[in-house]
């Protein structure tokens, strides 16, 4: 946890942790800007203050039917509000419907 609140001081624009457990996970916001060497920068993209730009995304994990940890990180919304809801709807939804949607025919 201390990583991430040191994470949090140094970025507090671009990274912010919403509660202290390790279930909530963060939210962030990132980008597809590349630079010289064509690497993506992601959180370190100068642009990430302007209103527009980069979208929003969650990771969290909770557990499942199975007793496992499952880790969730979904994106691409359009501000930090729309990606905390999508979080709490995930967390909020049952260890069965979890699974059922983590597993498919194949596995």
């Amino acid at each position: 946890m201390h990583l991430i609140a040191n994470l949090c001081t140094f970025s507090r624009t671009r990274l912010c942790t919403l509660a202290r457990t390790p279930t909530t996970g963060m939210i962030l916001q990132r980008c597809g800007c590349r630079d010289t060497s064509s690497r993506r920068l992601e959180q370190r993209c100068p642009r990430l203050d302007e209103r527009r730009h980069g979208s929003w995304y969650f990771h969290t994990s909770a557990t499942n039917l199975l007793g496992r940890s499952e880790r969730a990180r979904r994106g691409d919304y359009p501000s930090q509000t729309a990606a905390r809801r999508a979080r709490d709807a995930w967390l909020a939804s049952t260890g069965e419907e979890r699974t059922a949607r983590s597993r498919t025919v194949q596995r």
